[in-house]
């Protein structure tokens, strides 16, 4: 054979085992993320990309749980959206946000109204299953699937997908905790939903926090009983249980920190990975570095996100929100609104240090050197990415766990927040000097940034090595705790406490007979 035959084969040997090799790399994913917001799907996408970028076929499916949410979230997967179904959580949400400035607590009700939403979607969705049912033929190795409302559990198991992967979108909700075995700690650990606690509470806190968690119980029951009744009239009265499916996922990667977040019980299957997939801050081009300029003191950004539009706002609280920035007059604010607000245009005629803008690339931003600080919605990928550009913040929640999160900042001193209903010009230019002249904002912004820059788990590491792990191992049988088989009187041993004291009172009682007895019979002797 000649040289140059031996070298061709050689060449040759290598190119199979290449492909061999990428071949087994390789594994296929699905995603399934409905559209609940733009910035779900944004954080599920960057994750898909994240696997793309590191050698595996990603599929992104989107269903369109709200039609007006068209953002793809992944740059690099496969994207199949699912649309055609009525708006029900559109509808549902307008009438939710209805009276968001009024009342700071939502009515149960209104929750109810929500989670119905969820589960109409959920039925015609599964009525469209001819339009995803060949996903089935693909053999995905696992799926990720945003952990909502019980229906992404009853979606993989209808895919017929060995591993199962749940995505939690900000810090772990009621409904995680008990479906994974982990009893939410009411005494120091706030409820996610519409819930303006931390996690010092006083009597009458833990008290209210108690009532929020029996809340949140009843509706957890709710979502679970509404969806098992829809796969079982939908796809087979022998839907398996969809609570035992949830118990059964190998992994929960949580969009939150653990610097971040209240500490509280997990578990060796819930792996925190706020921020992952998140891109270097990149320069900014020529027009927004000129914006980042203007103040002469530096910059402040104010976005409220992608969920909510700044022109629902109240014509008292735009007003509130300019003449407070205009007192800053050193100081140039970057506002994320529409341009063609009328009344944002009226209010900023004479006014020019403020911007509006209609989109900002938030998280260069956050990087910038010139900028101050941020006032937020609070949403958990705002705030996280916040804490990771070590930026004091002011947040203004306004809904779902954007309360408990403000909270949070509060709680980790990288900021302030204050209520929608106190909103007025004197209040919020108290919050914005706390926050520029209050070094400890400063220092506390700067040291969660550098905790969570030089931990040891660094979230895209272990988005990726954990992914990678169940790809290879399938489900985790191993990590599931008994717990989860325990009801709530064996998980508190209460039925232990409950025999405790019987025996207590059974021997109370014997120990009075007999004391009974014996000054009887002490008594009869005397008198004889």
């Amino acid at each position: 054979m000649s040289s140059y035959s031996a070298k061709n084969m050689g060449l040759l040997k290598f190119c199979v085992l290449f492909v061999f090799l990428s071949k087994c790399e390789s594994s296929k994913i699905l995603f399934i993320s409905p559209s609940l917001s733009n910035s779900v799907v944004m954080q599920a996408g960057r994750l898909a990309d994240l696997l793309v970028q590191n050698g595996h076929n990603v599929t992104f499916v989107i269903p369109e749980l709200s039609s007006k949410n068209q953002h793809n979230g992944t740059k690099l997967a496969k994207v199949i959206r699912i649309g055609g179904i009525r708006d029900y959580w559109g509808e549902a949400l307008e009438y939710y946000l209805s009276d968001t400035w009024i009342n700071k607590l939502t009515p149960f009700y209104k929750m109810i109204v929500m989670a119905e939403s969820q589960m109409m979607f959920c039925r015609d969705f599964l009525r469209k299953r001819n339009e995803w049912n060949h996903l089935k033929d693909e053999h995905f190795d696992v799926v990720l699937t945003n952990s909502l409302d019980f229906c992404d559990l009853g979606y993989a198991h209808y895919l017929e997908i060995n591993a199962h992967i749940w995505l939690v979108t900000g810090a772990l909700h009621e409904f995680n905790y008990q479906v994974l075995g982990v009893h939410h700690p009411v005494s120091y650990i706030p409820t996610m939903e519409d819930n303006l606690k931390g996690t010092k509470m006083g009597i009458v806190e833990r008290a209210h926090n108690m009532y929020m968690w029996f809340q949140a119980h009843l509706l957890r029951n709710y979502y679970y009983h509404r969806a098992q009744s829809v796969f079982r009239a939908e796809i087979n009265p022998n839907f398996p249980d969809l609570h035992e499916l949830g118990s059964k996922v190998a992994l929960t990667f949580v969009n939150d920190n653990e610097f971040l977040d209240f500490a509280g019980p997990t578990l060796n299957k819930i792996k925190f990975i706020g921020g992952a997939g998140l891109q270097q801050p990149q320069k900014l081009d020529e027009n927004w570095e000129v914006l980042m300029q203007k103040g002469k003191k530096g910059a402040i950004l104010v976005s409220f996100g992608t969920a909510f539009n700044p022109m629902f706002f109240p014509p008292e609280t735009k007003k509130s929100l300019i003449r407070a920035f205009q007192h800053f007059s050193d100081y140039h604010f970057i506002f994320k609104a529409q341009k063609d607000d009328s009344v944002l245009v009226q209010l900023l005629e004479n006014t020019t240090n403020v911007d509006i803008v209609e989109w900002v690339p938030q998280s260069d931003i956050l990087a910038h050197p010139r900028l101050r600080g941020f006032i937020s919605h609070g949403g958990m990928n705002s705030v996280v990415e916040t804490a990771l550009r070590g930026v004091p913040v002011i947040v203004l929640p306004l809904f779902f766990d954007q309360l408990r999160n403000a909270k949070m900042v509060e709680y980790r001193e990288i900021g302030l927040f204050l209520e929608p209903e106190n909103l007025s010009e004197k209040n919020l230019i108290e919050k914005i000097d706390r926050l520029l002249f209050d070094p400890k904002y400063q220092k506390g912004a700067k040291r969660l940034a550098k905790l969570i820059a030089t931990s040891p788990n660094q979230p895209d590491k272990v988005f990726l090595d954990w992914t990678n792990f169940v790809i290879e191992n399938g489900p985790l049988p191993e990590l599931i705790p008994n717990s989860v088989n325990l009801n709530f009187f064996q998980y508190y041993c209460i039925d232990i406490l409950c025999i405790s004291c019987l025996i207590i009172l059974a021997i109370f009682y014997l120990i009075f007979k007999l004391s009974t007895l014996i000054k009887n019979r002490n008594s009869k002797e005397k008198l004889e």
